[in-house]
């Protein structure tokens, strides 16, 4: 055999292995995750209500508007509270639900986002009516679904990473924060993921489309074992290898 056919055998051995490396790692890394099958960005949320009847006179936060703890949402002109006032069964100065004007203030419990209002200024509402809703600061999760196989929910791990995609391909990373399962009547689990990630909860704070409802992918990472994910992280390590060596040669030149 001349060394030209020695030199293509070799040449073509690498490729194989190569092609077949490359196979095995893409065979492991499908083993290594499970895509939801739904998923979507939730929180804890509150209502702010009003005990007293009356007109919305003004409204100083918006929806979508980050709101303190105290911060004013409503200004109800209540009849009912200027009576109260009148008669001394409530006392007006020094209230801090009640404003120079006579005025009832409807008040942000905790920090949020004010992320829905039923009423609108000049509206009359009547006591005990529900005016708004408030996301709560720092609650901002996504419940995201899965089906899985009894393999797979065995390979899912504590703080499991997982890697979320925003409707606008944007990605960022999380982890498994609690899981619930049930099984199905085909013999798989139904897995429900609550995933958290500051990245979001950042993001959430300067997008206002970022909120409850929004709809995500949710691909999470589950613990490679076996022949199959040992070769693939030997074949991954002499990649990596082999590129930090062309790096540095090509560095060096």
């Amino acid at each position: 055999m001349t060394w030209f056919n020695r030199i293509k055998l070799l040449v073509g051995l690498v490729a194989v292995v190569a092609v077949a490396g490359v196979a095995l790692i893409q065979l492991n890394d499908a083993r290594g995750r499970a895509t939801s099958t739904t998923a979507q960005i939730a929180a804890e949320a509150y209502t702010l209500g009003t005990p007293y009847s009356g007109t919305i006179v003004s409204q100083p936060a918006e929806v979508g508007q980050p709101v303190a703890e105290g911060d004013p949402v409503f200004v109800i002109d209540s009849p009912a509270l200027e009576l109260e006032i009148a008669e001394g069964l409530i006392e007006a100065e020094g209230n801090p639900n009640i404003d120079a004007e006579g005025n009832f203030l409807i008040r942000a419990n905790t920090p949020g986002v004010l992320t829905d209002t039923q009423v609108a200024t000049g509206a009359f509402v009547q006591a005990s009516s529900e005016l708004a809703t408030v996301q709560a600061e720092g609650t901002l999760q996504v419940k995201a679904e899965y089906e899985m196989t009894a393999s797979q929910y065995g390979r899912l791990t504590d703080g499991a990473p997982v890697t979320l995609r925003l409707p606008d391909g944007r990605e960022m990373a999380a982890s498994t924060a609690d899981v619930s399962v049930e099984r199905t009547d085909d013999g798989t689990s139904r897995v429900v993921l609550s995933v958290v990630s500051e990245e979001l909860s950042a993001l959430a704070r300067e997008d206002r489309l970022i909120t409850t409802g929004t709809p995500v992918v949710a691909e999470v990472e589950l613990r490679n074992e076996g022949v199959v994910a040992d070769i693939s992280r030997l074949v991954k390590g002499y990649v990596s290898q082999a590129t930090d060596t062309v790096t540095s040669a090509v560095g060096g030149a």
